[in-house]
């Protein structure tokens, strides 16, 4: 694996101020991936449960962020899965707004 694509991990921290409003501020990592597409039978079960696969991704640095930006699109994190020593497989869907 080269990690030869730069990605954003997100995270959104919703605060509350002492008047009860909310503000979302995003939190941005930046680390290198590699971009795979997804495997015939983790597409059609994801799929048949109602949810698009769109990419899945390798990284080495991963806390638990739900939203992956590449190249300017922004996917939802659905399942991230550790490969082995640091390694992780983030899969993605296509960002709903």
């Amino acid at each position: 694996m080269y990690f030869s694509e730069k990605i954003t991990l997100r995270t959104e921290v919703i605060t509350v101020d002492e008047y009860g409003f909310t503000s979302t501020e995003n939190v941005d990592v930046e680390v290198w991936a590699d971009k795979e597409s997804a495997k015939r039978t983790e597409f059609y079960s994801a799929h048949s449960a109602g949810i698009e696969v769109s990419a899945v991704f390798t990284v080495n640095d991963y806390s638990d962020q739900k939203i992956l930006i590449h190249d300017s699109k922004e996917y939802d994190i659905i399942r991230s899965y550790r490969k082995g020593e640091g390694e992780y497989e983030l899969t993605c869907s296509d960002r709903r707004v």
